[in-house]
């Protein structure tokens, strides 16, 4: 495992192996020489039975006495209001909440959980908010909303509960400016850590790639600084692996000089949906890395109160961000205003600032199913199909957004990060009803309809209502998705971050056999070893070890041709076996 050093046995027994998968086994063969290890922690969750701790009334006192901030139990007046997030649902029924004032109190829960065996959530503004937390210590980061900016190093400090519109009024004053999501009021960090697609991201990139270093409570309770040259596996695990891997008190980002913006939107009736889409199609590949757009079909714009346009109508809504000259952003987008009747228009010279203008995203807490997809390509044929499926679906789909990508967030950084899937050219975004328990909701089936263009991925932070394990997969290819699930399994063996998009999900029940079949996996062994020793046939065990592959409760190696003729490896091998023997 990464950054794990391995005991003489493992060491000797695994070297001429390599890892065959992550947490699918769809691809995954499991010959008989096969070796299998348990996963770290992996026994210790099947023994607690998978019963979360409750937290007595005097663990609660030990609390406040360690944490300056509040520490609400489920009895206590603040309990819901504290963890209210911008989903408006579900319903959670954590084991306490606690309003963290600065990384100490994050410490303090942390710890506590740790020896509690309790599961930790972490909520600043609360949009992740999906996952239930029921029986969780949650951590809400929302006071801690210190901003520090450095103008001579155009570098700004964060606290975990700061919104990007905190750094935008710290930052503008010295003509500098961060690489801010499309809403102001979004928590920055939480953003980040889940890759950051800005309304100005073609010109710039992902936001995780301006991230200089981090401030992070880990599983085990210590605060450490992380960024290229101190934990450089966690400091790429998480820039872009949202938060599985601990609580993140600090963020130090890079600034960049405050641009001359040229942004807004352009509205269009609803019946023009066809030839602006097709319009748009046609004229967004053509566009400079300067300019970064998106387009949305509204099913009705009440509530959304979107300037220069009367609420209670559908629209079609093109965003703009330009960074330049406003005559020459105009002429840019001279084709797009004779697309069709215009019945608004904002797309004008506008100070950073109010870079919020730009997509006007709604700020009033709902319940509603989210989905996203990665786009390779969007044809003439991808508009039909769009176009089709949103027609079918009727008034269950409330939005749909193509975000344009390429420029500069196909470029890598230097300092690399699991923000993935560089080479998609859109993302296509979805806001539809609920659907009813195992149905597909309105948006999954227009994502459907997108089938033939999707890459397979998805970016993290449109994952959406996706948040089971095997769809937050998508959001990495595969070879990052392995690395993270061993980095997973070193700095959190118990799994305790298990909220919002989790690499691995709650510990599982599994069977007497199965459970058996673990126990004997700490060293790696081989499937004809388990067979015996267990004294079931080989095609059971196998299938047991699928369910727990899937799991996450173990890792399977297969023998590498490259590795095994290495003669002093065999020699140490051999060594290793006479010990046994």
């Amino acid at each position: 495992m990464l950054g794990q050093e391995p005991s003489a046995p493992a060491r000797a027994m695994v070297r001429p192996y390599v890892i065959t998968g992550g947490r699918t086994t769809a691809h995954l063969t499991l010959p008989l020489e096969a070796l299998i290890q348990a996963s770290p922690g992996a026994g210790a969750d099947l023994q607690a039975g998978h019963q979360p701790a409750v937290l007595s009334p005097r663990d609660l006192a030990a609390l406040r006495e360690r944490i300056s901030g509040p520490v609400y139990g489920p009895a206590d007046e603040g309990f819901r209001i504290e963890q209210v997030g911008s989903y408006g649902a579900p319903v959670h029924r954590p084991a306490a909440v606690i309003g963290a004032r600065d990384r100490g109190d994050v410490q303090a829960a942390v710890q506590l959980a740790a020896e509690r065996g309790l599961p930790i959530a972490v909520q600043a503004t609360g949009h992740s908010s999906l996952s239930r937390t029921d029986g969780a210590l949650v951590i809400s980061t929302r006071r801690m909303r210190q901003v520090a900016v450095d103008p001579r190093t155009r570098r700004a400090w964060l606290g975990a509960g700061v919104i990007w519109r905190d750094v935008l009024d710290v930052c503008t004053p010295h003509g500098l400016a961060p690489l801010c999501g499309s809403a102001p009021g979004v928590g920055a960090i939480g953003y980040t850590l889940g890759g950051g697609l800005s309304p100005i991201g073609r010109t710039y990139g992902y936001s995780a790639d301006y991230v200089c270093s981090l401030e992070v409570v880990t599983a085990d309770g210590r605060i450490r600084h992380v960024d290229p040259g101190h934990d450089p596996d966690l400091f790429w695990a998480l820039r872009g692996g949202k938060g599985n891997f601990g609580v993140v008190t600090a963020m130090e980002i890079e600034l960049f000089a405050e641009p001359s913006l040229y942004g807004g939107g352009l509205f269009f009736r609803a019946q023009d949906a066809e030839p602006v889409l097709r319009r748009y199609l046609q004229w967004a590949p053509q566009l400079p890395e300067s300019c970064t757009t998106s387009i949305a079909l509204l099913r009705d714009s009440s509530g959304m109160q979107l300037r220069g346009v009367a609420g209670g109508q559908g629209v079609v809504h093109l965003r703009v961000a330009y960074l330049g000259p406003a005559e020459q952003g105009s002429a840019l987008l001279a084709p797009m205003r004779a697309a069709a009747p215009l019945i608004g228009d904002t797309v004008a010279p506008m100070p950073f600032t109010a870079i919020g203008d730009v997509h006007e995203d709604p700020t009033t807490p709902v319940h509603v199913d989210k989905r996203g997809a990665l786009l390779s390509d969007a044809t003439d044929d991808t508009a039909t199909a769009l176009l089709s499926a949103y027609d079918a679906t009727g008034d269950s789909v409330f939005c749909v957004e193509l975000r344009q990508l390429g420029g500069a967030f196909s470029r890598r950084p230097a300092v690399g990060s699991c923000a993935g899937h560089r080479d998609a050219a859109y993302l296509a975004f979805t806001v539809s009803a609920p659907a009813a328990d195992g149905a597909a909701s309105g948006g999954q089936r227009v994502l459907g309809a997108l089938r033939p263009w999707s890459t397979g991925g998805v970016a993290m932070n449109f994952l959406g209502s996706a948040n089971d394990p095997r769809d937050v997969a998508s959001a990495w290819d595969p070879d990052s998705h392995r690395r993270l699930l061993e980095l997973k399994h070193v700095w959190d063996p118990a799994n305790l971050f298990r909220f919002g998009y989790p690499l691995l999900a709650e510990p599982p029940k599994v069977s007497p056999e199965a459970k058996a079949l673990l126990s004997r996996c700490h060293d790696p062994t081989s499937i004809a070893e388990l067979a015996a020793g267990l004294g079931l046939p080989l095609g059971v065990v196998r299938v047991l070890l699928t369910d727990l592959i899937e799991a996450g409760l173990v890792t399977a190696y297969q023998l590498d041709p490259e590795r095994a003729g290495d003669t002093q490896l065999l020699k140490e091998v051999l060594h290793e076996l006479r010990r046994r023997l």
